[in-house]
């Protein structure tokens, strides 16, 4: 249903009035989740001892998946980039906060050494933190944002954790990584140069981003033909969950 309003609006509307109504919705909608009700989590399921690893778990998804798994004893290590932030939202338990900005590839290897020396194994791995960037943004490594901090980053994180998952559960259960995706992976596109030569082709959306024009002075997205273009959820964020799918499968 929330697609669809998008959707819809995307079409009606146009400049600043559609990139306004579409922030509030999106706003809404991380507002319910912060609020999350309980899943199907037995309420006298103990967790105690299974280790889980989090990224973007100061808010969100994330926050709520903390908040429910920490009520049932587990350990937790948050990674987020704001520390402050995360120190503040934590949940009551075994928890804490651990520095991880996705924007930046450097930060991924030190965060997966701060795990390893609190802990002796991981069992879960829940590649959650997510972005919609607008076209044009670049990641410390001078890569699309999107797709560098929802894909290219979790697949670094996984790389840099597998010896931490692969140490058996006390209970003998082998670990589970979650990759966080969306239905918006439909839309997106890998580009052929992505597979050729040097495999460098896109990464930095040349061609993701060619397709609209923005204006971040009137926060404005408009194509090459000048009809309203609903961005970048079309674009770089569609293509970072197609890249988290087809990693899931591969993996």
């Amino acid at each position: 249903a929330a697609g669809l309003v998008l959707g819809v609006l995307s079409i009606v509307l146009s400049g600043p009035r559609r990139v306004a109504v579409v922030a509030v919705l999106l706003g809404l909608v991380r507002y319910r989740l912060d609020l999350a009700l309980p899943g199907t989590l037995g309420s006298d399921r103990n967790l105690s001892g299974t280790v889980v690893v989090i990224t973007g778990a100061s808010s969100g998804i994330g926050l709520a998946l903390a908040q429910k798994l920490a009520a049932h004893n587990a350990t937790l290590i948050l990674g987020c980039r704001n520390l402050t932030k995360c120190e503040a939202r934590k949940p009551a338990g075994d928890v804490s906060c651990a520095l991880l900005d996705l924007a930046d590839l450097a930060s991924v290897a030190p965060f997966a050494a701060d795990v390893a020396g609190r802990v002796s194994r991981v069992d879960f791995l829940v590649n959650n933190a997510g972005v919609i960037a607008p076209p044009g943004l670049r990641s410390a490594q001078g890569l699309e944002l999107s797709f560098q901090v929802m894909h290219l980053g979790h697949f670094l994180l996984t790389r840099e954790l597998w010896p931490l998952l692969q140490k058996p559960h006390p209970q003998g259960s082998p670990a589970r990584i979650v990759n966080h995706a969306s239905a918006a992976f439909v839309g997106g596109r890998l580009h052929a140069s992505l597979f050729a030569g040097d495999g460098e082709g896109d990464l930095r959306g040349e061609i993701t981003d060619g397709c609209i024009k923005w204006d971040p002075a009137t926060w404005s997205a408009r194509d090459v033909q000048g009809v309203p273009a609903l961005c970048p959820v079309a674009g770089g964020y569609s293509r970072a969950k197609l890249g988290q799918v087809l990693f899931t499968q591969e993996l």
